[in-house]
């Protein structure tokens, strides 16, 4: 049965890799997880880009180094930049 494959594949997520789960959410969450992740990250890497100033203030606290976070930020805008290109 299909359904008892996806409530095996759904306990286990949280043992996935990033990854992994963002493939799950891709095809198995919602018809409209794909586009609403990449709405998501475009959206979020705007904010940052938008505001590198208060994030460097901000995220001193972060596990993840301000500069790092935008630099992030700016190479994930970039590849989406290139996708909708061609």
């Amino acid at each position: 049965m299909v359904f008892s494959a996806i409530d095996k594949t759904m306990k286990k997520t949280n043992k996935m890799s990033n990854g992994e789960f963002l493939r799950y959410l891709d095809n198995f969450a919602h018809p409209l997880a794909g586009i609403f992740i990449i709405e998501a990250i475009s959206r979020a890497c705007k904010d940052v880009m938008d505001n590198q100033d208060e994030i460097m203030e901000e995220e001193r606290r972060s596990i993840i180094a301000p500069a790092a976070w935008i630099e992030c930020a700016k190479t994930l805008k970039e590849e989406l930049h290139k996708r909708h290109e061609s």
